[in-house]
């Protein structure tokens, strides 16, 4: 089993963190609870594995494999708590940031499944062509990701189902948003969410804007990462 679990290839994950839910979930392991030690030990072997096929291994893996190094030399330090103080676990900033990323895939697989499922009831050139190239919004996906996913984390606890009573779709969103910017000039993405009551459909408004978004048809302006984001039409 051990063979199999890394007898993988990196270009298969999406960086260091992807390749380490891989192991927890390969090795059936608490995420709350890392053996440190033994995911070290296989992060490191799936990369030496890697230089002995002569594969070009990414920087973010290097220094993630450091990081591993130092948690699991810091694990071995006997603390010390001054006067009664909880000394921190050295695998908290790693746990962190693997529920994080989880968060980050879980909803990334739900945009996926919706576009996909939406794209075999229309074509979206139907409604909007992109504008010029001069006018294309300056956000890549990447960018548009990292500004909309913690705001969309304030909904958390918003139902992560789909409601058979949200009939709506991308197209329908789309043209409320279009709609309801013509008549208001501009709205905070937060606060035009508010009210929803299931994080579907605040997933179709994020689609939605997205997609308008990288056409070049919205403004966005945020005036510190995570603040609410103002959105009108250009």
């Amino acid at each position: 089993m051990v063979n199999d679990i890394l007898n993988v290839r990196l270009d298969k994950f999406e960086g260091p963190l992807d390749l380490l839910l891989y192991l927890i979930k390969k090795n059936e392991i608490n995420i709350y609870d890392i053996p440190i030690q033994k995911i070290t030990l296989q992060y490191l072997e799936i990369l030496d594995r890697m230089k002995e096929l002569n594969i070009d291994i990414a920087s973010d893996y290097i220094i993630m494999a450091a990081t591993l190094i130092k948690i699991k030399s810091d694990m071995l330090i006997p603390a010390n708590p001054v006067d009664g103080e909880d000394v921190e676990d050295p695998r908290k900033p790693l746990v962190e940031r693997l529920l994080e990323y989880q968060k980050f895939k879980k909803i990334t697989e739900i945009l996926r499944n919706i576009e996909h499922e939406s794209s075999k009831l229309f074509s979206r050139s139907i409604i909007f062509e992109s504008k010029t190239e001069e006018e294309e919004s300056p956000y890549s996906l990447v960018d548009l990701m990292d500004v909309f996913i913690p705001l969309l984390k304030k909904g958390e606890s918003l139902k992560l189902y789909r409601d058979p009573k949200v009939k709506k779709t991308i197209v329908d969103k789309t043209k409320e948003i279009v709609q309801y910017l013509e008549e208001h000039k501009e709205f905070n993405f937060f606060e035009y969410i508010k009210n929803f009551d299931n994080l579907f459909e605040v997933i179709l408004t994020f689609i939605a804007i997205l997609d308008l978004s990288l056409k070049g048809f919205l403004h966005l302006e945020q005036n510190s990462q995570f603040d609410d984001i103002k959105i009108c039409l250009k």
